[in-house]
C-alpha cells in the first residue's frame, strides 16, 4: 500500500513539471471599449510645458534649474503607465521627486553639447556630477518628456529595443523626468522601489487582445519578455495573420530586461482589424505562450464596446487538465481500497475455507 501511496505521489511530481501553455487570459478579455477608453483618456488630454510659465526656456550656458514644470515628469509619467498599463502591469509606477533634479541637470548639460550623450564630458558647460550621472541612468530624446516615451516605445534605430524594455521593466517601479523643451532624460535606473515586484506571466508588445494601432510603434519590432530564460537561436516563434502562417523576418535577443527577445512579422505592414495568433515555443523549460492581438485605429463610438477578440485556445484548459488528474487519482485511490477492504479479506477467507477443507 504505500508503494502505491508513493507511485501516486511521484505522479504529482511529475505533472506539475509538465511543460504549460500559458495564456495571458486577463489582458485577452479586456474589452474594445476598455483599450479605447484608456486610449483616447491618454491622448486626448492637454500636456504641460517643461517650462514654468513666466520662466524662459534654458539656452546654452545657463545652468540653473528653477525654471522646470515638476508637472512634465508627472506627465512623462502618466505617459509610461499608460504603455504599461497596456502590457498588463496594475500597479501604478510612481514620480521619484528625489531624483528630478539631477535629472533636469542632465537635459542641461546635453543642451550645452547640443546633442544627447549617456557619458557625456565633464569638461561641458554647467556639468555637475549628479547630472552626468543621471544622464548614465537614463533614456535621452530630443522634445518634451511626454512624447519622448513614444519614441521610446518605437525605439528608431536601436533593434533590441533597449528604450522600450526600460519603460516596461518590471524592476523599475518610478521614473523622474527632465527636459529643457530640446532634450529630455527619462531616469529609468537608480529610482526608488514601490513594493514587492509585479510578476506577469509574460510582456508582449503588442500585447494580447486590442491593440490601438495609433499610438502602438510596432515598426521596428515586436517585443516579448518571459519570466523565463529566453535564447533567440533556440526559440521558435510562429505567427499566424488570418489563419495564415506567415513566419518572422528576424529574431534578436533583446536589452535593458532580461529573457527579452524582439521578432518581426514577415509582412511589409501591419494590416488593420485582421487577427494575429502568436505562439513561442522551444524554451528551455517546455513551455508554450500564446495569445492573439488585433491591431486597431480606436473610434469615439467604441468607447462601450464589449466586444472580445477571439482566445488563442479555452481558459478552461488548465483546469480540465486538473479535474481528469483528480480523476484518475480517485479512482487509483478507490482501486487501492477496494483491494485492501473487499478483494482481500474475500481472498483471505477463501484461502483459510480452504485450509479447512484439507484438514
Amino acid at each position: 500500500m504505500f508503494f502505491l501511496f508513493a507511485l501516486m505521489a511521484e505522479s504529482f511530481l511529475l505533472a506539475d513539471k509538465e511543460p504549460k501553455t500559458i495564456r495571458f487570459d486577463r489582458l485577452q478579455q479586456r474589452t474594445l471599449g476598455e483599450v479605447c477608453t484608456a486610449h483616447f483618456n491618454e491622448y486626448n488630454r492637454t500636456i504641460p510645458s517643461p517650462i514654468k510659465e513666466g520662466s524662459e526656456p534654458p539656452g546654452k550656458g545657463k545652468c540653473t534649474t528653477e525654471w522646470y514644470n515638476d508637472k512634465d515628469t508627472e506627465s512623462g509619467t502618466q505617459r509610461a503607465n499608460y504603455f504599461r498599463t497596456m502590457v498588463g502591469y496594475q500597479k501604478p509606477n510612481l514620480v521619484d521627486r528625489d531624483k528630478i533634479k539631477s535629472t533636469v541637470e542632465c537635459t542641461v548639460i546635453c543642451n550645452n553639447l547640443g546633442h544627447v550623450d549617456h557619458y557625456p564630458p565633464s569638461q561641458t558647460k554647467c556639468y555637475t556630477q549628479a547630472g552626468g550621472q543621471a544622464c548614465g541612468e537614463s533614456n535621452l530624446a530630443g522634445g518634451w518628456s511626454t512624447q519622448s516615451v513614444d519614441a521610446y516605445m518605437r525605439d528608431d534605430g536601436n533593434p533590441t529595443m533597449g528604450h522600450r524594455h526600460w519603460v516596461l521593466n518590471k524592476g523599475t517601479m518610478s521614473f523622474a523626468f527632465g527636459s529643457t523643451g530640446t532634450f529630455t532624460a527619462m531616469r529609468v535606473i537608480g529610482t526608488k522601489g514601490n513594493g514587492p515586484v509585479e510578476e506577469l506571466p509574460f510582456v508582449s508588445y503588442p500585447p494580447p487582445g486590442f491593440a490601438p494601432l495609433k499610438n502602438l510603434n510596432v515598426k521596428n519590432g515586436w517585443s516579448f519578455i518571459a519570466p523565463e530564460k529566453t535564447n533567440k537561436d533556440n526559440v521558435k516563434i510562429q505567427i499566424w495573420c488570418e489563419g495564415k502562417e506567415i513566419g518572422t523576418k528576424s529574431v534578436l535577443t533583446g536589452i535593458s530586461t532580461a529573457n527579452s527577445i524582439v521578432y518581426k512579422p514577415n509582412q511589409d505592414q501591419i494590416v488593420l482589424d485582421s487577427l494575429y495568433e502568436v505562439k513561442i515555443t522551444n524554451l528551455d523549460s517546455g513551455n508554450v505562450y500564446e495569445f492573439t492581438t488585433m491591431f486597431h485605429t480606436c473610434q469615439n463610438n467604441e468607447i462601450s464596446s464589449d466586444l472580445v477578440l477571439k482566445s488563442p485556445g479555452s481558459s478552461n484548459a488548465g483546469m480540465i487538465a486538473g479535474i481528469v488528474i483528480a480523476v484518475i487519482v480517485v479512482l487509483a485511490v478507490a482501486g487501492v481500497c477496494v483491494f485492501f477492504f473487499v478483494i482481500k479479506p474475500r481472498l483471505n477467507k477463501a484461502a483459510s475455507n480452504g485450509e479447512n477443507d484439507n484438514k
